[in-house]
């Protein structure tokens, strides 16, 4: 049993740190929000699941986990990791490290390398597979919305912080049937099919139907950054 409030163990940091590239705004803030907190409680699932917050506030497991902020893959000299940052909620941070118990808490780790979506820049392939991105600017200068075929992902590359916001497929699929008015079950009921279809919809049905997605969801404002109200 491991006894709380603790500090992080120094691998611990160093694979966190790892998916939060200092070089980019928006990462090494975070960086420095963790470096604040302690690990103040398991987190919903065993293992490696823990919940960043401060001394004397409790884990709040009675709501659900909020979305993932960085998250990717390290390679070390002993064991791979596999690593997830979410969101901060209620001034807490849950965050994933697996395997956990390979590493004891005072030793030391090399990382090799590391892949994760929290390097990607504007005109860059992707960092899963390599292969060609397509890039739609919703705000010049501000955020591109980005989508992976290859890879079946779909981020929200904020370019003053440098984030990349991972955009969940399916309720963003729903507002560009809506959009299309697109009503056959196969495809309406079917959002796997998104990224063999991509091709098919034009600029302005993507980027159109992510204006609603966000309208829905609220997560960037962009109705009110792109047709700002007097």
């Amino acid at each position: 049993m491991e006894n709380f409030p603790r500090e992080l163990y120094n691998y611990e940091k160093e694979i966190l740190f790892s998916v939060l590239p200092e070089s980019k705004n928006g990462y090494k803030k975070y960086r420095q929000r963790i470096s604040e907190m302690k690990v103040i409680g398991q987190g919903r699932f065993e293992g490696g699941n823990f919940i960043l917050g401060f001394e004397g506030d409790e884990v709040e497991l009675d709501i659900p986990s909020a979305s993932v902020f960085a998250s990717g893959i390290i390679k070390c000299n002993e064991v791979n990791f596999d690593a997830a940052i979410h969101e901060e909620e209620e001034n807490q941070i849950e965050y994933d490290i697996s395997p956990f118990g390979k590493i004891k808490p005072e030793d030391d780790i090399i990382i090799e390398s590391v892949a994760s979506l929290s390097y990607w820049n504007k005109n860059e392939k992707s960092p899963y597979t390599g292969s060609p991105v397509k890039e739609f600017i919703l705000l010049k200068d501000k955020f591109i919305l980005v989508i992976d075929q290859t890879a079946k992902k779909i981020w929200m590359n904020e370019i003053e912080t440098g984030i990349n916001h991972i955009i969940p497929l399916t309720n963003f699929y729903n507002e560009l049937m809506r959009f299309k008015n697109i009503r056959e079950q196969e495809i309406a009921l079917n959002p796997g099919r998104f990224f063999d279809d991509v091709d098919k919809y034009s600029n302005e049905d993507i980027v159109s139907a992510f204006l609603m997605y966000d309208k829905y969801m609220n997560r960037f404002n962009l109705q009110q950054k792109i047709f700002p109200q007097n």
